[in-house]
Order: structure tokens, then C-alpha cells, then sequence
């Protein structure tokens, strides 16, 4: 049972949550085509979860419509991995809560710091072998004060730039009140 700390969906009652049906997607993404320029396919929750992802992201991806998938990359490996590099997905986002498998793991309840940076580096290194450069990649941080030392942020960043990660982007988060 992942839970993060910065999750919005965590007080909601239990009616209140579930999966998108095929159908409606679908519908979303055909009427939207007439005036979107862009789809994101995340919204206060994991989108891997999703029993039909894989699907959801190549029928999105496939219509013409710039597309974007959000993660926490705690699912991203295996199948889930071959059905986004095999899609016509233009960019995958990352959140990542840390630079230290002490810090990350306080942010991100039941996720594994080892693991999921193993999936990302996974995902990075299929998508080498195939020679893509796409879905770009960036992984997204929230810069907590006072959690990382620049050791463990160089470290970081390196491993995944030897990878060949697109981008990254910190932001700071906001001092506690």
C-alpha cells in the first residue's frame, strides 16, 4: 500500500475513487481533439494503476494530440514499459521525493528508493536499446529543505544523466508554517 505525503487523494472517501472506463476515455479524448492542443494522462492518482493504461496511453497518444503520462514509477517496468515505448507518447514525468533512499522513503510511504530508481534506470536503458528518443523523460522533485547533501544530490543527478534522462526539474517546496 503506497501512500505519498503530498497525496491529495488521501482523505477521499472511497466512492469518490476509481478507474476511467474505456468508453468515456475515449469519448474525452475524441471530443477534445476538436480544440486541445495537449493531453495529460495523470490526475490525483497513479495512472499506472489502471488496469487499462496501457491502452488509454496509445489510443491518446496515437490521435495527433501532444500527450504526457505523470508517474511515481513505482509500476514502471515490464509490460507497462513496452506498451509506453511501443506508443507514440511524446513525454513521461516522473515525481521522485528524494534523493536518498531515507528521505524518499519517508516522502513515499511503501515504495522501495532502490527499486524505483531501478525502474527508472530500467526504462531509460530500454529505450537506448530500441535507439528512441522518445517518450522524453524528466523526473520532476520536490526539493525538501535540509534533506539532501550535495553528495547525495550530485550522485543523483549523475546516475541519471549517464542514462541519458532528458531533464530534471527541482522545485523547492514550500517551508512548513
Amino acid at each position: 500500500n503506497l501512500r505519498c505525503a503530498f497525496c491529495p487523494n488521501k482523505d477521499l472517501p472511497a466512492g469518490q475513487k476509481g478507474d476511467m472506463d474505456w468508453g468515456l476515455f475515449r469519448n474525452v479524448i475524441d471530443q477534445g481533439r476538436a480544440f486541445a492542443f495537449e493531453v495529460n494522462l495523470h490526475h490525483r492518482g497513479e495512472t499506472l494503476l489502471h488496469p487499462e493504461a496501457g491502452r488509454f496511453i496509445r489510443y491518446a497518444a496515437g490521435t495527433g494530440l501532444s500527450c504526457r503520462l505523470h508517474t511515481n514509477a513505482t509500476l514502471l517496468k515490464g509490460k507497462i514499459n513496452e506498451e509506453i515505448l511501443s506508443s507514440p507518447l511524446q513525454r513521461l514525468s516522473v515525481s521522485f521525493d528524494g534523493f536518498s533512499a531515507e528521505t524518499y522513503e519517508k516522502n513515499r510511504s511503501g515504495a522501495s528508493f532502490e527499486q524505483v530508481t531501478g525502474n527508472i534506470a530500467g526504462f531509460l536503458e530500454q529505450r537506448r536499446r530500441r535507439q528512441q528518443n522518445h517518450p522524453r523523460l524528466t523526473i520532476e522533485m520536490m526539493e525538501l529543505p535540509a534533506t539532501a547533501d550535495g553528495n547525495e544530490r550530485r550522485g543523483f543527478i549523475e546516475r541519471f544523466k549517464k542514462l541519458g534522462l532528458d531533464e530534471l526539474v527541482m522545485a523547492l517546496a514550500p517551508a512548513a508554517a
